[in-house]
């Protein structure tokens, strides 16, 4: 960026023809403020559920903003700020690019604003006007999860034929928690009980329908070791969620849409 040269008289002027620095007529003359650019701008601001693509957003989903960034003057991006809010208000801490629901967000309003910026440095004006996503509601607590939303398959598949199996029917596996508050909400919550059997006809090991296991498959992933990998199950007998299964082990399969 330059600088505009303001001359202190007429005779300053015509000495100043041409000149690129400061002209002395009389006196040194006056500059004045750096030539200015255009503000970065920050578009297309959106909030996605990282954990469950395309579902109301629960506690512990973890919730990813994304924008895209331009600047009039080809200035680069440098030091754009993120801030969570709820309910309109700044979530304390949370200006990460990604941010895990709370269960203090229960039933309100999530959104996220980004403040494009440039170097300060280099660019002048270096901030844009800050952009709020359009908010995501997250579920209220307790809320139930339907038995309607889920089908069940008789047989007992490993995680990625029933993953396959769940895709195919447009659906997908449920997280461990889904399955845990369908559990707690639709039978007494008596552990353990087989009410999942007797009130719904699925398939349990030990409590009816021709299930060959009371465990069922989620989508959550419990790590891996050497060429081994392993996804969390729930008992649908107790509501508990185990310690992890190989994926290669065969597990009753219950797909939610």
């Amino acid at each position: 960026m330059g600088q505009v040269v303001r001359f202190g008289s007429g005779i300053g002027l015509l000495l100043g023809v041409g000149l690129s620095g400061g002209v002395q007529a009389g006196g040194l003359s006056e500059p004045t403020g750096s030539v200015k650019g255009r503000a970065p701008v920050a578009s297309a601001v959106v909030v996605s559920n990282q954990t469950l693509p395309g579902v109301q957003p629960r506690a512990g989903n973890v919730l990813q903003v994304s924008y895209n960034f331009s600047d009039p003057d080809g200035d680069t991006q440098n030091g754009t700020t993120i801030q969570w809010m709820r309910g309109g208000s700044a979530i304390s801490g949370a200006t990460n690019s990604t941010y895990v629901v709370q269960s203090v967000d229960a039933a309100v309003a999530v959104s996220a604003q980004v403040t494009p910026r440039t170097s300060a440095t280099d660019t002048d004006p270096d901030s844009g006007t800050p952009r709020v996503s359009a908010a995501l509601t997250v579920a209220a607590a307790g809320a139930p999860v339907g038995v309607d939303r889920f089908q069940w398959l008789g047989d007992a598949r490993t995680w990625p034929q029933a993953n396959a199996y769940c895709g195919s029917l447009g659906a997908r596996l449920p997280i461990a928690s889904e399955l845990q508050q369908l559990f707690n909400t639709r039978t007494s919550g008596v552990k353990p009980n087989s009410q999942m059997c007797s009130l719904y006809s699925w398939p349990l090991g030990s409590g009816g329908c021709g299930g060959a296991t009371n465990n069922y498959w989620t989508s959550d992933s419990a790590g891996s070791s050497g060429s081994n990998y392993y996804r969390y199950e729930v008992n649908m007998m107790t509501g508990n969620r185990g310690g992890g299964v190989v994926t290669s082990q065969a597990l009753l399969v219950a797909c939610i849409k």
